[in-house]
């Protein structure tokens, strides 16, 4: 930008703007159109349009103000951005704050939508931070306020006639008395709708989001969460509704009449109701509802329907029941260190699950793993968790270790990871493979079998059975010890080829019985019994088993 004298831009700008290099510098009277082409708009000095007069601002531009200045409105101001290009009304960098923009007994009818009010510092003393309005109609819609400053209504200050305040954003906004976002005064004819009131604050709890004195101004579909003090505060002859509204992590304060609105904490009134609301993502300010919220269709019967044709909801942002479309899930289900292979004593690997969302919803979800077996029988649910939730665009990483023990399948197993609505559908799955080997050694008849998962999206370990290796029927008549030799106890394993009776006795040196530890009828296969030598000497024993006219003997050692 060309390096100008003051005196030469303060003699072309008193009645308008200088512009160079799609730089303008402004103050004073302001009229005509300002277009994104001249944007940024610097203002230099107090601004007024004056009676008659009419300043039409375009989608795209930016007014930034080089000091504590402000803008009074006599005449008309048309500020009409769009959704995709607001227009941009901020302190600059160096020289915040600026001073706001004033109506006062002005007949004329200005619309602000689509647009940023930011900076404005009128605080301890000044009424009205961004808009200070008195007896002058004003239409403001779709616009954002935040860091704004004043005495009362640091978004907004309104005395006597109509102000429409429709599809607003306000927050972290202060005020050293009533009303953090807004303070309407003596009025019948406003309107706020479709507002959401965040972390706003108002100085000795004096309506930390809305202040309304000897006010009739119903609030309809208004969100309130996180202000400080009471979020709305009513005096004198106040009158107001809110209606479909929700009132959360904040306390409401004073209102004429709440009706189907969600209050924390309760409040006597038609349809109310005291539930979590489901925002969609409360830690990063989007209070839209989730699917599933208790808000939706919650609203008054009598209210008009929702854009989708469903019964209003409570809340600023109506839950769209027919255009909703979750984000698209996906799973990786992998082994840490593969190929897995679990030796024959059993053993335990580590493997991990991360969940991604799409970016264009966020999903509900149910999440379970499948375990399918050697044989092809399959294990599940496995680790069942219902009612997953995951935001556009994030991701989950879950850790896990699963333990499978000594008598569990031989064979390869695939491990399954599914998401969706159990057990009606499956939104995505992945799986690995591991491989267990055969355990050692006799297959007890009664072996059982298990597996372990812990960590990952569990809060306590979970155990679930699996099917055993199968035990195989002797052929012939086995007994064996262990430990051998012993001190003061035993097992004795033994097999038997066919049932019937059986017996098992225990014998010392001299062929002396020294206990019976069985004579009675046996299944075929394999059993066991424990032998407490603790009364006897140390020494040799023999444990003869006899089925029929069959016999096997076992030589026992107990070393004391």
């Amino acid at each position: 930008m060309k390096v100008l004298s003051i005196a030469f831009a303060m003699t072309i700008i008193v009645s308008g703007a200088l512009i160079c290099s799609a730089d303008t510098y402004i103050q004073g009277e302001v009229y005509g159109t300002w277009t994104q082409a001249q944007s940024p708009f610097y203002v230099v000095g107090n601004l007024s349009v004056t009676s008659g007069n009419t300043l039409t601002i375009e989608p795209g531009v930016v007014v930034e103000f080089l000091g504590n200045y402000s803008i009074e409105v006599d005449g008309l101001v048309m500020a009409q951005g769009t959704e995709e290009d607001s227009i941009i009304f901020t302190g600059s960098e160096q020289w915040l704050p600026w001073n706001g923009i004033s109506y006062i007994n002005n007949p004329e009818m200005s619309v602000f939508q689509y647009c940023l009010f930011e900076d404005v510092d009128r605080y301890p003393d000044g009424y009205g931070g961004a808009f200070y309005v008195f007896d002058s109609p004003i239409q403001v819609e779709h616009c954002t306020f935040r860091d704004n400053r004043a005495n009362r209504g640091a978004a907004m200050y309104v005395y006597l006639n109509y102000v429409s305040f429709r599809y607003n954003v306000c927050y972290d906004n202060q005020v050293a008395h009533h009303g953090g976002a807004i303070n309407f005064g003596v009025d019948e004819e406003s309107i706020v709708e479709r507002c959401v009131f965040y972390n706003n604050d108002a100085d000795g709890n004096t309506g930390g989001a809305i202040y309304f004195y000897n006010n009739d101004c119903p609030v309809n579909h208004c969100t309130f969460v996180g202000n400080s003090a009471a979020a709305v505060l009513s005096y004198g002859s106040t009158s107001s509704e809110f209606k479909n509204c929700i009132f959360w992590d904040n306390p409401v304060g004073s209102a004429a009449s709440i009706v189907y609105s969600d209050v924390q904490g309760g409040w006597p009134g038609t349809g109310n109701i005291d539930a979590d609301p489901m925002f969609v993502d409360p830690a990063n300010e989007d209070y839209h509802l989730m699917l599933g919220s208790p808000c939706i269709d919650a609203g008054d019967p009598n209210s008009p329907l929702d854009p989708d044709g469903t019964i209003a909801d409570m809340g600023a942002y109506f839950f769209d029941q027919i255009g909703f479309e979750p984000g698209e899930l996906t799973v990786y289900f992998d082994a840490v260190d593969p190929p897995v292979i679990i030796p024959s004593e059993g053993g335990s690997f580590d493997y991990t699950a991360d969940i991604l969302c799409s970016e264009s919803g966020y999903a509900f979800f149910d999440a379970w793993t499948e375990l399918v077996l050697p044989d092809g029988q399959t294990m599940s649910p496995i680790a069942l968790r219902q009612g997953r939730f995951i935001n556009a665009g994030d991701s989950m990483h879950y850790d896990f270790e699963l333990y499978v023990s000594t008598w569990a399948q031989p064979g390869i197993y695939e491990y399954w990871a599914k998401l969706g609505e159990y057990p009606d559908s499956v939104y995505a799955s992945d799986f690995f493979e591991f491989e267990k080997l055969p355990a050692d050694g006799i297959v007890p008849q009664q072996a059982e079998a298990y597996a372990t998962i812990s960590g990952g999206w569990l809060t306590e370990e979970e155990t679930f059975p699996l099917p055993a290796m199968k035990a195989v029927l002797p052929k012939t008549m086995l007994i064996n010890c262990a430990p051998n030799p012993f001190n003061p106890e035993t097992n004795l394993e033994f097999s038997l080829p066919v049932s019937g009776m059986a017996s098992l006795t225990v014998y010392d040196l001299s062929g002396r019985t020294v206990t019976t530890l069985l004579d009675r009828e046996m299944q075929a296969g394999w059993h066991e019994v424990s032998f407490d030598g603790s009364h006897l000497a140390s020494g040799i024993y023999f444990a003869v088993l006899k089925a029929g006219e069959i016999s096997s003997t076992q030589r026992l050692l107990l070393l004391k």
